[in-house]
């Protein structure tokens, strides 16, 4: 699998430019000396908002997103171990392969170890970049322990300067709090 070219966040035109190389807007940014937070809608089968914290210190991008009534939640936090970058106004995202789904309170469940390999062996990922990624995976993992699996207490003790999640859960349902 080719790796994905990753995302760039400009903090001043207040804009994304997605994996897929189209810029686009966001309801909601703020910066702290812990990362990045944003928010924006999005148009994907399965979910159609998305909240995200860009942890540069840690290595970590943590994921929320508010699930579509039809499609099933696949997971309650989605966190990519990703190489940041930032420059001024400029915040750039590049693919450190390994994700981890959280399941609230419950568990979780790595993925991508296997891609993470074949990006080594076709010298998609440097050595030292996919060294990075398993120490922040590593991180991630503990950090998750000593939470008990909780996605929302691992941001108040790693970012608790940014925003908290709007995207409430209850049940099977993801809705957006917008008060």
């Amino acid at each position: 699998m080719t790796r994905n070219p990753g995302s760039t966040v400009n903090t001043h035109s207040r804009t994304v430019i997605d994996r897929d190389g189209i810029e686009r807007g966001v309801d909601a940014l703020e910066v702290t000396d812990a990362g990045l937070y944003y928010a924006r809608p999005v148009d994907f089968e399965h979910f159609d908002y998305q909240e995200r914290w860009i942890l540069p210190a840690l290595g970590w991008v943590v994921n929320r997103f508010a699930f579509r009534p039809q499609s099933p939640a696949a997971c309650d936090w989605y966190i990519e171990t990703e190489l940041i970058q930032v420059d001024d106004a400029i915040w750039r995202v590049a693919d450190g392969y390994l994700d981890v789904y959280v399941y609230e309170g419950e568990h979780y469940h790595l993925e991508d170890a296997g891609e993470l390999a074949d990006g080594l062996a076709a010298g998609e990922i440097a050595v030292a970049d996919a060294t990075s990624a398993l120490r922040a995976l590593d991180r991630l993992c503990e950090a998750l322990r000593t939470n008990d699996c909780s996605g929302h207490a691992l941001l108040a003790t790693f970012a608790g300067s940014l925003p908290r999640s709007r995207i409430l859960h209850q049940g099977n349902i993801f809705t957006l709090n917008v008060s």
